[in-house]
């Protein structure tokens, strides 16, 4: 039983390390590698803060939010304050992106022949999208584990219900065959 435990508990550290690996594989190596414009190094920066930020996120969601939160039934404050970590997320990328100029060094990346004007790459788009299937990843992931909790809680509950029943069963059947059998003993003799 120890080892089985032991074991599920680094399932469950593995498999989040492997999804955080796979997360920065698409956010690191995916792009560069499938395509041969040269990124510029703040780009890498932008994207190390960008996870940084998508991991506190999560953890946040499924170990404050949801517990506290979405599952004593406080629903509008859960969606409050998912919209909020939503809006400062957005923020501080904004300012990542602008702070560091990545709209214009992109530009060139793509353009290196200066061709056209510096605008806006679309960074918005695939970062609300991460942070909203980060943040439903999370919560179900959260949901899920409460279920199985709640579920061999349960399960717990009924086995010691059943042998409790067992036990009051054989109380009542001991004495009865305890009499019996001395009754059977008397009749004999």
């Amino acid at each position: 039983m120890a080892a089985t435990l032991f074991s599920r508990r680094y399932v469950s550290v593995l498999s989040h390390l492997l999804g955080w690996g796979l997360m920065g594989y698409l956010l690191f190596f995916y792009q560069p590698l499938s395509s041969e414009i040269k990124f510029p190094r703040l780009f890498f920066v932008r994207q190390i803060i960008f996870l940084g930020l998508v991991v506190g996120t999560f953890y946040l969601n499924g170990n404050v939010f949801v517990p506290r939160l979405l599952l004593p039934g406080h629903t509008g404050r859960y969606l409050l304050a998912l919209t909020a970590v939503i809006t400062l997320l957005v923020f501080i990328l904004g300012g990542i992106e602008f702070g560091f100029n990545l709209p214009e060094q992109m530009h060139r990346a793509f353009h290196p022949d200066g061709s056209g004007k510096p605008k806006l790459y679309g960074w918005i788009q695939p970062s609300l999208f991460t942070i909203v299937l980060v943040l439903g990843i999370s919560t179900s992931m959260s949901l899920l584990q409460k279920w199985q909790t709640d579920a061999n809680l349960r399960l717990a509950l009924e086995q010691a219900k059943t042998s409790s029943e067992l036990s009051f069963l054989k109380a009542q059947i001991n004495p009865h065959f305890f009499f019996n059998t001395l009754n059977n003993i008397y009749a004999l003799t």
